[in-house]
């Protein structure tokens, strides 16, 4: 008999892989952007609407050091960043579990003391950077934080006009997957 339990839940986590069919010789890894669940319907698990980037994926990790870096700037060395695609969690210091998201701030006339935001901006050596605020506009970063960021390193539009997609591990030992593409890439 089939299985239809709401209670069950298959998460497809952040940065699962997809492999695409090879465009001009090419072949272009995808990834999900962000966590997914769907609930168990008989012998399936189904997600609607999955929105997947080409690229790899990269987590960073910074300890925030007032006095070494009182700005509170970090460079992100990579090049090709899909800044659309960053991520940020901080955690008050490395033994504290404890997450807690920031917000791309995008209007700074907007942000209160307290907004747990950040900033962007390309730096002198190209590199994109990553800063907080002062207290005064957005949250201050404590002394011995840990600054979590995950992005997409990306080929930009090289990768459009992509139509075939296939999940590259399972998310269940044993089980199969089909991908349906709603979309192609571009």
């Amino acid at each position: 008999p089939a299985n239809s339990d709401p209670t069950i839940l298959l998460t497809m986590p952040r940065f699962t892989q997809f492999a695409a069919a090879a465009l001009s010789g090419n072949s272009y890894n995808f990834v999900t952007l962000d966590n997914m669940s769907a609930q168990l319907n008989g012998n399936t698990f189904t997600y609607s609407n999955i929105s997947i980037a080409e690229g790899s994926p990269v987590v960073k990790t910074f300890i925030v050091d007032n006095a070494t870096n009182p700005y509170q700037i970090f460079d992100l060395v990579d090049q090709s960043i899909d800044t659309s695609t960053v991520d940020i969690t901080v955690q008050d210091s490395p033994t504290n579990i404890l997450q807690t998201n920031f917000t791309l701030a995008t209007d700074s006339t907007e942000v209160r003391a307290t907004d747990n935001v950040y900033f962007i901006q390309e730096g002198t050596n190209g590199n994109y950077q990553i800063y907080f605020g002062d207290g005064i506009i957005g949250s201050q970063l404590k002394d011995g934080s840990v600054v979590i960021v995950s992005y997409v390193i990306t080929n930009a539009n090289l990768a459009n006009e992509i139509n075939t997609f296939q999940l590259k591990s399972n998310l269940l030992p044993g089980s199969t997957s089909n991908v349906s593409t709603v979309s192609g890439s571009g």
